[in-house]
């Protein structure tokens, strides 16, 4: 009975790290990424949290090519890698 205690706890602490992970993404996104311009604006905080799985994603499957992904960073779809053209 105490190892499945130990794994509860275990999963616990990588649970914990996982959110921690994901709040300092979200703060780099917000602060230092922002490019709408929220960061200023404690109603907006939670802008770019759908951009945040794409970031955990990638990092959880590590090194290698990735599955494709519209909302990856990089992808035209998701404005991440280049800035919109300006129309004349």
């Amino acid at each position: 009975m105490s190892l499945g205690v130990r794994q509860t706890q275990t999963m616990t602490s990588k649970e914990q790290r996982a959110r921690e992970i994901q709040e300092t993404i979200r703060d780099v996104l917000v602060h230092d990424w922002d490019p709408v311009g929220v960061g200023g604006v404690p109603e907006a905080q939670d802008e770019y949290d759908s951009y945040v799985g794409a970031f955990t994603d990638s990092w959880y499957q590590g090194p290698g090519p990735r599955k494709s992904r519209s909302t990856s960073p990089g992808s035209s779809k998701s404005g991440w890698g280049s800035r919109p053209r300006r129309r004349l």
